[in-house]
């Protein structure tokens, strides 16, 4: 509690000193490794969009689903009120 500014949603003085705080020790496992490179990188590739264009790249994507029962799940789910009837 406290970490995040109710009404704008950034980070609290204390939230900025626990995520340097704990940054360290999470990179340290080479098992992050990978996982920091693509958000890294995947930041890097997405810096210059706003909220909406970035809403609006996620709402044109388009997914396989190979196993029935998530597909049946993913088919009742909504984007801006449509049905995601492409999975």
């Amino acid at each position: 509690k406290g970490f995040i500014h109710k009404t704008t949603y950034s980070l609290t003085e204390r939230g900025e000193y626990l995520i340097e705080y704990i940054e360290g020790f999470i990179r340290k496992h080479k098992n992050n490794e990978h996982i920091f490179r693509k958000v890294e990188k995947t930041t890097e590739r997405y810096k210059r969009y706003n909220g909406t264009e970035l809403m609006q790249k996620v709402y044109r994507l388009v997914g396989k689903c190979k196993d029935v029962r998530y597909r049946e799940i993913l088919n009742r789910c909504q984007v801006q009120g449509r049905p995601l009837q492409h999975f």
